[in-house]
């Protein structure tokens, strides 16, 4: 994968609207949608994104350049073929049943908004903060502060954000031309054809990407066989200014499985196989995959690798219950909330299976207007959240644990490091064991005032700033404001640590 600038993006990414957060200007996660469980998406089928560039319109405003490989039949691209999607490019609307329409996002995230009545015009997320209206071919997908997407015949054609700037889309025919900003002169995104019309490249903020498109099998399942039925075209390499080359080879193996396998400068990467009878993912050279399901409904997705360890995912879309198995996290249950209104796709509850156990690692509380009241951790620390009358986060409260288990362990841990200090008369050692003295009050028993009661013991001015720093960034009782301004304010102390500070800082706008 191509690497990607280290930015702080300001595009609001429109991602699924349950866990979009009202604001105006914030650093957002334009990541691409994930899998649920290594290469396999929600449904089974194979899928990778490419990480390809960015798209620079200034002010920080940018947007990813980014495409996939689904093996869903259902994806198409008009310029790199059947399986393929650009969404920066291509993200479209659809109906998807007469009371459902599905919107792909600039992002490649999806949401789906719901027709209000058999005859209305308008369609809303289910919590109802997203609005969206037809109008013959054109539909609009709005939010009440100020953002909005418009796509027309299917495809996207104009998107204002919060700060009301306005990038439009052009098309040749029915197929995308260039990006703008409105009132800029030149597009911050074109497409290149050769003589023949046909897509050759794209030129992002000048910068030359080239593309080749070649052909692969197309193979169908038929009474059982498996055949090869013709060619299709397909994106067959990528590329970027840099001169590194992406290619994407598609084959066959033994029983006309289909395969992509991915190189990177010449080097192997990635070896992808998926049976052509249901399109679902078998392989990823890795892991063996088993798919349960119809294509239909959401399936429970399993996968062994070559040591015989398992990992699984299965979603109950209806209960709002998931249940995953990994070998970074183990067993874990998640519930979230499935009823109508603002509560809708928040998280309620983690819990985490050891040892035949339950235990409750998360658990959140909302108010009627879905605002997060209360939020349990798996430390038994509880996080109260208070808002003025208009609704802002004005401050937050710590609810130490009760559990005797679990202060016992936290008195038990203190008395250790506290011993261990009384025994270090080394300058650097007894910084050092300050300083984890320092973090354990911050990270573990949640105050850090007592860790800053420890800054005059500390005569290295590093470990100092460590544990201001880390006094303000783990003190959870301070909004993002708050905790800007205290930064602001430990700037002034260590110039020194600007480059660090500064990017913190800008990272805390509400």
């Amino acid at each position: 994968m191509f690497p990607i600038k280290n930015r702080i993006l300001v595009l609001w990414c429109l991602s699924l609207a349950s866990v979009l957060p009202h604001v105006h200007s914030a650093n957002v996660d334009l990541s691409a949608p994930g899998n649920s469980l290594g290469f396999a998406n929600n449904y089974g089928y194979f899928r990778i994104w490419r990480e390809l560039d960015e798209a620079d319109f200034g002010q920080e405003l940018i947007l990813p350049l980014r495409t996939e490989f689904s093996s869903d039949k259902g994806v198409k691209s008009s310029i790199f073929g059947p399986g393929w999607r650009c969404p920066l490019m291509e993200a479209n609307a659809y109906l998807k049943r007469e009371r459902t329409m599905a919107v792909e996002l600039i992002c490649g995230k999806r949401m789906y908004l719901n027709r209000e009545n058999r005859t209305s015009t308008t369609f809303r997320t289910e919590d109802k903060e997203w609005k969206g209206e037809l109008r013959g071919q054109d539909f609009t997908l709005s939010r009440p502060d100020g953002w909005e997407l418009r796509y027309s015949n299917g495809k996207i054609v104009r998107l204002r954000t919060d700060q009301n700037r306005v990038l439009i889309w052009i098309y040749e025919g029915d197929k995308i031309a260039a990006i703008k900003e409105e009132g800029a002169p030149n597009p911050v995104v074109k497409v290149e054809t050769d003589a023949r019309g046909i897509p050759v490249g794209l030129l992002v903020n000048d910068r030359r990407h080239q593309f080749t498109i070649g052909e692969r099998p197309l193979i169908e399942h038929e009474n059982n066989l498996n055949l090869v039925t013709g060619l299709e075209k397909t994106l067959a390499s990528w590329t970027v200014p840099d001169g590194k080359i992406e290619e994407y080879h598609f084959q066959t193996g033994e029983g006309l499985i289909p395969s992509l396998i991915l190189f990177e400068g010449g080097e192997k990467k990635g070896d992808y196989k998926w049976d052509p009878k249901t399109n679902f993912i078998t392989s990823d050279g890795e892991w063996e995959y088993k798919i349960e399901g119809d294509g239909k409904n959401i399936p429970k997705l399993n996968r062994v690798n070559l040591k015989g360890e398992e990992e699984f995912f299965y979603m109950n879309n209806t209960l709002g219950i998931s249940e995953r198995k990994s070998l970074q996290d183990g067993h874990i249950i998640t519930e979230i909330f499935k009823s109508q209104g603002p509560l809708y796709g928040k998280l309620r509850k983690v819990e985490k299976i050891e040892n035949g156990s339950k235990r409750v690692v998360r658990q959140l509380t909302y108010d009627e207007k879905g605002k997060l009241t209360r939020e349990m951790d798996s430390d038994g620390y509880f996080l109260v959240f208070n808002y003025d009358k208009k609704g802002e986060l004005i401050g937050k409260a710590i609810q130490h644990p009760t559990d005797k288990a679990i202060v016992e362990k936290l008195t038990a841990k203190e008395s250790e490091l506290v011993k261990k200090l009384a025994n270090i008369t080394e300058k650097v050692a007894r910084g050092n064991a300050l300083q984890e003295l320092g973090f354990f009050y911050i990270n573990e028993l949640r105050n850090p005032n007592k860790a800053l009661e420890l800054i005059s013991q500390i005569t290295d001015p590093l470990q100092q700033f460590n544990v201001k720093f880390h006094a303000v960034e783990g003190d959870q009782t301070l909004t993002n404001s708050q905790k800007a301004e205290r930064l602001k304010a430990l700037l002034k102390e260590y110039p020194q640590q600007s480059e660090l500070l500064n990017i913190v800082i800008s990272s805390k706008k509400e």
